[in-house]
C-alpha cells in the first residue's frame, strides 16, 4: 500500500513567477523605488523586471510610491497557475495626486496633461510678471 506523499499526485505542483515590472527608472519616476506588496507582504523589488516566485493560487500585488506622502496607490488581482509567469506592469503617476498604473500590459503614466497644463501656467504667470515689471 502507497501512503499519500509516496502517491505521484501528492507532488506539488511546480511555482509559477510573477514577471512584475516597475516602468520608469530613478531619474524617470522618482529616486525612491515603489513599494510592493503581494498577498500582504513586502516584497523587494526594483525599476525594470523583477521575476518573484509564487506558489499556484490567487495573488494579488499592491503597489504606491513614497515621497512627502504615500501616492500612486494601485492593485491587481490574479491567478497563478503552476508554471505559468504572469506578467504585471506598473507605472507610477506624473504626480501625487493621481492613482498609478497597473495591468498585464505596459501603462501609460498618469497625470502627463495636468503637469503640462500647470508647467505652462507658471512660465505665462512669470512672463506677465516681468512684462508688467519692465513696463514700470
Amino acid at each position: 500500500m502507497t501512503t499519500p506523499a509516496e502517491h505521484p499526485s501528492a507532488v506539488p505542483p511546480p511555482p509559477g513567477t510573477i514577471d512584475l515590472t516597475l516602468q520608469g527608472s530613478m531619474l524617470t519616476s522618482n529616486a525612491i523605488t515603489p513599494n510592493v506588496r503581494i498577498n500582504g507582504y513586502p516584497v523587494r523589488a526594483q525599476y525594470g523586471l523583477n521575476r518573484i516566485p509564487m506558489p499556484p493560487g490567487r495573488a494579488r500585488v499592491d503597489i504606491s510610491c513614497q515621497w512627502l506622502l504615500e501616492y500612486g496607490r494601485a492593485s491587481l488581482e490574479f491567478d497563478v497557475r503552476p508554471g505559468e509567469a504572469v506578467p504585471v506592469f506598473y507605472m507610477a503617476p506624473m504626480h501625487q495626486f493621481s492613482d498609478g498604473s497597473i495591468g498585464h500590459e505596459p501603462q501609460k503614466r498618469k497625470g502627463v496633461a495636468a503637469t503640462v497644463v500647470v508647467g505652462l501656467g507658471f512660465v505665462v504667470v512669470v512672463a506677465l510678471m516681468v512684462v508688467l515689471l519692465a513696463t514700470l
